[in-house]
């Protein structure tokens, strides 16, 4: 398990994880990601302490790279990283435990699960813009 004291370790991670990312997801779609993040954040819906960061983010006082690297040693981004670190560790196991010889291809539960989770985003944002409309009498 990463340290989440150990701002090193937390680079050379976040490297990885990217580059495996940019290799399953398409380019183009990171930007929409990003600020479909970022507005999540903004309205508390991943919770206070990315609220705050993202405020800070917003006020160029620190940055998504600092936060998850160890740069940023605000109690928000040490929350943020201890959580990551149990959550990554928790994947980890899971795809320990996944039997040899099992078939099943984890990038492609992950392709299959970034589309299902964009499929139900852009679901629910059209469910916003027609509410928003009704309410606007339009």
């Amino acid at each position: 398990m990463i340290s989440a004291n150990d701002p090193a370790a937390w680079r050379e991670r976040l490297a990885a994880v990217r580059s495996e990312l940019d290799e399953l997801f398409p380019p183009g779609e990171a930007e929409d990601a990003e600020e479909a993040f970022a507005a999540q954040a903004r309205a508390g819906m991943l919770g206070r302490e990315w609220q705050v960061l993202q405020g800070r983010i917003d006020l160029n006082l620190t940055t998504r790279e600092a936060v998850l690297s160890g740069e940023d040693d605000s109690v928000e981004a040490a929350f943020v990283r201890e959580t990551g670190a149990r959550q990554s560790e928790a994947l980890v196991e899971a795809l320990r435990r996944t039997a040899p010889g099992d078939s099943r291809d984890p990038g492609a539960e992950l392709r299959a699960l970034h589309a299902e989770t964009t499929a139900r985003g852009a679901r629910i944002d059209a469910m916003l813009r027609d509410m928003a409309a009704r309410e606007r009498g339009i």
